[in-house]
Order: C-alpha cells, then structure tokens, then sequence
C-alpha cells in the first residue's frame, strides 16, 4: 500500500494560561484505527478521537494523546504478555524448570503456527517446523537467555522473504533472561500488510533482548514497541525496505514507553534505517535511552524515506526522566515534523546531520532542525545540542528553543566545516518565550558556525530573558546576525539603543557597545557598565551591524561604561563589530561597524588651556 504524506505548516498552539503548548499539523498520513485483538478491550489503546484521526487519514495521534495514553497502552502490552504466558502455562502444564544452558531456536518456516509444545525445549509445530511464533512461544515459556535465528535456505539474504502474522506475535516476555532475534545471513522480513487486526511488530516487554537485521513493515501501530529496560534495536529495516520502498507501520517506527517509570538504557542503532511511518521515527521516554547511528527519514542513498512525524522524539516529562541521548551519527532528514524534537529535561543531541549528509546534500526536515518544547515549568529545560551537529536546509529554524537553561555549543547551523551554504529558511537558532521560565537563561555559544540562515540568533518574546550568545563566528546570515524582536519592531531589524537603556523586551533589550576606535591592536568605546564585551571581525552586512564571523577579544566594562579591548587577528581595513552580555546573561545585537586603522593613524590632541 502506498501512502502519500503532507504536511502542513506546523502550529505552535499554546495557552498563554497555562503555558502549555503542542504542535500540531501532519495532515495525509498512513493508518487505519486498531482494532482489537483477543482479549479485545484492553487492547483499543487509543481515544476515540484518536482513532477517528487515524480513520480519516489525517494522522498519527498527536503526542499529548500519546501521553494521556501512556499507561493505557502499557498496561494492555502486559495484559497481552500474561495472556500470552496463561496460553503457553495451558498448553504446556506447569513452568518448567529454569534452564540450565542458552536455546537457540532456528526459524526454518515462514508460518504462522504457534508450537505444540511450548516449554518443552523444541521450537516445533504440529507439522514439525520452526516458526517465529513458535519461537518466541519457547523464548518466553524458557527461563533465560535465548537465541533466534533464522535458516536462511528458507530465507535468502539475497531474496528476503516475509512471514505474515495472522494475530499479534507473543511479546518478548521472560524476565529472567534476554532473547536475541537475528536475522544475520539471512534476509527476513516481518509483514502486517496493514491488517487492522494487528498492532505491534515485536514487542518488547522484558529486559536485555536484541532485535536485530529484520525487516519489519506495514503494522497499523508501532514497528518496534518497547516497555522494558535494556533492549538493544540495530541493523533494522523499519517501515522501509532496503529499496527505499515505503513499507510504512501506522505508528512510530520504533516507540519506547515507560513502565513505572523503569525504563532505561534501551538503544536504538546502529545500522537502522528507519522511514514512511506515519508516527515518529523514535519515540523515546524514559531515562538513558541512546538513539545512534541510523538513517532516519533518509537512507545511505540519500533517498527520501521522510517519516510523517520528527524523525526523533524524545519525550521525556516526568521526574524520573531525561539524559536520553540522540547520537552520535545519526543521519535524520526529510521528515515532516523536527529532525529532533525534545519535551524534557537533561538529553544531549550530538554528532548528527540533521536535514543534510556528510555530502552536504539537502536533507531538509519540513520542520525544524531540533526543537526543546516547553510547558512552563515542567519541560525544556539543561539540554545540551552539541558538540558536532550539522543542521542545515531545514525548512523553518536551524534550533529553535521553548525552555530555560539549554544550551546549544559547537555546532555547524546553516553551514558545514568547509563552509558549504546549508542554510535553514528561517532562524539559525530561535529563542522563544510566551511566559516565564520559558526562552530564559540559554546559552548559545561557544563554537557554533551559524551562517547562511534567514538571521543568525533571534530571540523573541518579552519574558524570553537572560540568553547569552557567545563566541560564535556568525556570517552570511540574510538579514542580522543577531535579533532580539521587541514588540514594536519592524522584524527583522536593528533594535535602536535608548538612553540609559531603560526599555524592556526580549534580553532587556540590551544596548549594544558604542565602539569608538578601533585600530588592529585595540577596541574602544562605550557600554553598559560592568557588561562582558566581545568584538569581532564582521562580515559586513546591509544593515551596517555585524555580523561578527571572527572573535577577536573580550574585556569587561568599568564602572563608568568604558571599555578597553586588545585585539588579535584583525587587519587595516577591517570591519569590526561587538556585543555586550551583562551580569545577568543578557546580550545585546551587534554593534555599527568600525573599520579598523594602523596602530597611531587614531591621533589624540590635548585640550586647548586658555591662561
């Protein structure tokens, strides 16, 4: 089944209230409602609403719902599990006695037929054969570790061939032990074929399995769902093939949801490529979670395998959890939503190409690059978007940020280390705010290389207060290098210094210095007092301030506002511009420019004393 995917512009929709905000916005995506499998209520895991949404084509449901159905969904996994166990306790008689030694279980038929023995050692059907289902009924009746593997005379590694669940396949359930299913050497695919009898690919409900080179399309929900901690995802096809053919699931491809607040340290890659589903590419919650080395909505090919939502989410709200990480070396492009989109505290995105490859070939998400989302004082807050990223030719921010105290540091925005135009279409990075603490008390900088972009910084929003920009070669941007956007503002535009800087707004509004003279060695000139400042090599632009490409030295204001700053790198004829960070982490837009002189070209003559 070939689905077509829209999306439109993404909506910021937030209470000014509440400060809550949600994103909303894919339109045309894949997905039929779920309908139950045996035992059939508990397993109708979405709201009404939400399975309208999907009958309608418009969508998977959107993440507040996923939320709202968090436990929900949990507890019909484990329901699913117990029954699945009852089944196999039925079948078999009493548990048998925890193994000794590890099982290897090799799947030689594309079969749907459950064991006849489960327990009992044998991974075998009434017809003698080993089916997946089979398989995972010995892994789960076993106590321990396990192995599945897969023949592959029955399945080719150069004609994969698919096995077609009639039902739901058993969830990886044995906590006493890991299974590993590997599909190495062979080529084996796992196929829903959209059957709205269905659910989940492979679930994985216990702890310390491995899922790994499957194919695994075309469910109605999740490709991979994941309840338990430990649980490791790699060298996967996930609602793609290795054609680039989409073979989309109706959910996310892979999803990781909390069980009372447990889950942690799953990792998902390397190796996956992971496309066409109309949820999310990742969904993480939980703590310590690793997404790394994947294509996500592009393939090796550079092919367009855009998933419908972000290519990663990581949403992660609750006390208990944050410091999931996303990197290194995921490449995440195409996607209709964010490459990387963030709800929570303490996670890192690192060493990524994010809307482009390697080649600097254009990537772009629909959305933006990353995006920390807040809901005033619960989310987006301590994350860390560096070091190593290169986010570029996204089709609205580079990073745009709704929280406090992130940080964005050495990161390529809008450009990569050769210098290669990537521009995203608006912001190289977005500071917003509606309400405090939200868009306060971030920093940007050291390190980034922001260029290219619609403006450099923009920081808009009255409470969005206390960002520091520091350091960063900022260049070839459209309009400034940095703007902070008052209410009165003409946007973009220099926002004009005002006596005794006594005007509010995005930063405070903060003046920026007032260089004086400027010669190779030194800049001086006037600022607020006590106020850090940095000068910079600019790279010219139309608006006369900045944009400062080269850093060039710092000093500190004195008490009075004047400034002495020893220069190094700058030349006869540079442009030279500045910025001003006070106490509290506030920074100013750019200064006009001053061309820099030879050492004593600047001449000081003594006042004339009348006797």
């Amino acid at each position: 089944m070939t689905r077509s995917a829209t999306m439109t512009s993404q909506t910021k929709i937030r209470d000014s209230q509440s400060g809550t905000e949600a994103s909303a916005g894919y339109s045309g995506q894949r997905g039929q409602p779920a309908k139950a499998s045996s035992p059939e209520d508990h397993l109708n895991i979405y709201s009404m609403a939400d399975r309208a949404t999907l009958k309608e084509g418009r969508g998977h449901p959107s993440t507040p719902s996923r939320v709202r159905f968090t436990f929900a969904l949990l507890g019909a996994v484990l329901i699913l599990g117990a029954f699945t166990a009852a089944a196999v306790a039925g079948s078999a008689g009493e548990r048998p006695a925890p193994a000794a030694a590890l099982a290897a279980f090799v799947v030689n038929s594309r079969a749907d037929t459950s064991d006849a023995n489960p327990g009992n050692g044998v991974c075998a059907d009434a017809a003698g054969a080993c089916t997946l289902r089979a398989a995972l009924e010995e892994a789960n009746a076993r106590v321990g570790a396990d192995t599945i593997t897969f023949a592959p005379a029955v399945f080719p590694a150069a004609a994969p061939a698919a096995i077609t669940p009639a039902s739901d396949l058993p969830p990886l359930a044995d906590l006493a032990g890991g299974t590993t299913i590997d599909g190495s050497g062979a080529g084996v695919i796992v196929d829903g074929r959209d059957d709205p009898a269905l659910l989940f690919g492979f679930t994985l409900i216990s702890n310390n399995n491995a899922l790994q080179r499957v194919q695994i399309h075309r469910f109605p929900q999740d490709g991979v769902f994941i309840g338990g901690s430990g649980n490791t995802v790699a060298y996967c096809y996930i609602g793609v093939d290795a054609a680039g053919a989409d073979r989309g699931n109706g959910g996310h491809g892979v999803d990781m949801q909390i069980s009372a607040q447990t889950i942690v340290s799953n990792t998902v890659g390397p190796g996956n490529v992971i496309g066409f589903n109309a949820g999310d590419g990742v969904f993480v919650r939980g703590s310590g979670n690793v997404v790394k080395e994947n294509y996500i909505g592009a393939d090796a090919a550079g092919r367009n395998v855009g998933n419908a939502g972000d290519g990663v989410q990581v949403h992660a709200l609750l006390a208990e959890e944050g410091a999931n990480t996303v990197g290194p070396g995921n490449v995440i492009g195409f996607n209709r939503g964010d490459g990387v989109k963030i709800w929570g505290r303490g996670n890192v995105v690192r060493d990524n190409k994010i809307g482009a490859d390697a080649t600097g070939k254009n990537l772009g998400n629909d959305g933006n690059g990353v995006a920390i989302q807040a809901m005033t004082g619960v989310s987006g807050a301590n994350n860390t978007i560096g070091p190593g990223n290169v986010i570029g030719f996204n089709k609205a921010d580079g990073v745009i940020i709704w929280g406090s105290r992130n940080v964005v540091a050495n990161n390529y925005i809008g450009a990569d280390a050769g210098g290669k135009n990537l521009g995203n279409s608006w912001a190289g990075v977005r500071i917003n705010s509606f309400a405090a603490p939200d868009g306060a008390s971030n920093r940007v900088g050291p390190g980034n290389v922001i260029a290219f972009n619609d403006v450099g910084v923009y920081v808009d929003g009255d409470a969005a207060d206390r960002n520091t920009i520091t350091r960063n070669p900022i260049f070839q941007n459209t309009s400034l290098g940095i703007d902070l956007h008052a209410a009165a503002d003409l946007w973009p535009g220099v926002t004009p210094n005002d006596p005794n800087d006594a005007d509010a707004g995005p930063n405070d509004l903060l003046n920026f210095p007032v260089l004086a003279a400027v010669t190779t060695a030194t800049a001086r000139g006037s600022a607020c007092a006590g106020c850090t400042v940095e000068v910079f090599v600019a790279a010219a632009d139309a608006s006369g301030h900045g944009q400062g490409r080269t850093f060039a030295g710092s000093a500190a204001a004195t008490g009075a506002g004047q400034f002495n700053v020893a220069l190094s790198g700058v030349r006869v004829g540079d442009d030279v511009t500045a910025t001003a960070t006070d106490a509290q982490g506030n920074t100013s837009e750019f200064s006009a420019n001053v061309r820099a002189v030879a050492v004593g070209a600047i001449k000081r003559y003594l006042p004339l004393i009348r006797r």
